[in-house]
């Protein structure tokens, strides 16, 4: 697929043309795909997710019924809200429809 497409397809998408462009930039100079660019460029928020579910599952692991109640009860209202108010729910959520869209190109 030509740049000028994939640019097409990023802004429709709703990334910024700059953003693209920069994208698309790294991903050449890297010799790599542009899916793997854009997981290096988004590497923050996923390793942040998943240090949440990790030390959830930690957490939780050897709890019996009552306290696993309870600790469900504040964490996961307090991870939401988190999440919430960084915006990195919509950010996250964004990057997998652009993933999805780019399909391993």
């Amino acid at each position: 697929m030509d740049d000028s497409k994939v640019k097409e397809q990023l802004i429709f998408l709703g990334m910024t043309s700059i953003d693209a462009d920069i994208l698309i930039k790294k991903a050449k100079n890297q010799n790599s795909s542009l899916s793997k660019a854009f997981v290096m460029s988004l590497l923050g928020l996923y390793m942040g997710v998943f240090f949440m579910l990790l030390i959830y599952i930690s957490f939780s692991f050897n709890m019996n019924g009552e306290e696993f109640f309870v600790f469900n009860l504040i964490y996961i209202p307090m991870v939401l809200l988190a999440l919430y108010f960084t915006s990195s729910i919509k950010k996250l959520i964004w990057s997998v429809k652009v993933l999805l869209s780019l399909n391993g190109r």
